[in-house]
């Protein structure tokens, strides 16, 4: 009870408030993309994005979470069974933490949001080619976003390292891009003798050819995960 039964209550603790954070983290930046776009039914995500987010982009890393994450070694834990009486008191279910994990998916996505849509509003064209690309390169940019913010928070919160946790959280990422690549490719009717093509084709490959990309993917993820909320939430 005393090592269990504290370990088990920060995880679910954890796990309830994170699922709630990636998933608003995912829809805020199609939300605000409405104000923007007369507020039409379009999304910004491919269909691979919308079925794969929570499928295959962002369900194992807290899995894992779940399952291995030792806020405090075990020792101590029997050392001190006081510790499990101090934990139930804090009360990691309160609605001030819930709150606090709203507040930092909330400026997750007007973040994105704001850096996404300066790239690409009103742009000369940001390649050598002085193309800006369409809807589905916004799209791509921000979900690239989202995936690397919540999969590298749960990282961050995560004090307990085995290789399944590895496995999982840089796993994911690198499985990520290389599905997106795969897809792009895939919807290429040039390529695997394929006849039918989407508005995806070609898109991840044409913007990650691009080095604005990955200076703003990595100012979002500073911005996203070094904030006073992020912290305080470790």
């Amino acid at each position: 009870m005393f090592v269990h039964g504290h370990y088990y209550y920060r995880r679910i603790a954890t796990v309830v408030f994170y699922f709630f954070y990636k998933n608003v983290t995912f829809v805020g930046p199609a939300i605000c993309f409405l104000f923007m776009n007369g507020y039409s039914p379009q999304t910004i995500y491919s269909e691979l994005q919308l079925i794969g987010f929570n499928l295959m982009f962002s369900a194992l890393p807290i899995i894992s979470y779940g399952l291995f994450e030792q806020h405090l070694p075990p020792t101590l834990l029997y050392e001190k069974p006081s510790l499990y009486k101090e934990s139930a008191k804090t009360n990691l279910l309160a609605i001030k933490y819930f709150v606090a994990w709203m507040a930092l998916a909330v400026w997750n996505c007007f973040v994105i949001f704001l850096f996404d849509f300066s790239l690409f509003y009103d742009a000369g064209g940001f390649n050598s080619s002085q193309s800006v690309g369409g809807l589905w390169c916004y799209g791509t940019v921000a979900y690239t976003c989202v995936i690397f913010v919540i999969n590298i928070m749960i990282a961050l919160r995560t004090r307990f390292w085995v290789w399944f946790t590895h496995l999982t959280i840089w796993g994911t990422l690198l499985s990520y891009v290389i599905i997106s690549y795969l897809y792009a490719l895939w919807t290429n009717p040039n390529v695997l003798w394929l006849h039918e093509t989407n508005d995806a084709t070609y898109v991840f490959i044409f913007l990650f050819s691009c080095p604005i990309i990955y200076l703003e993917v990595v100012m979002v993820i500073v911005l996203c995960v070094d904030t006073t909320a992020s912290r305080t939430l470790r």
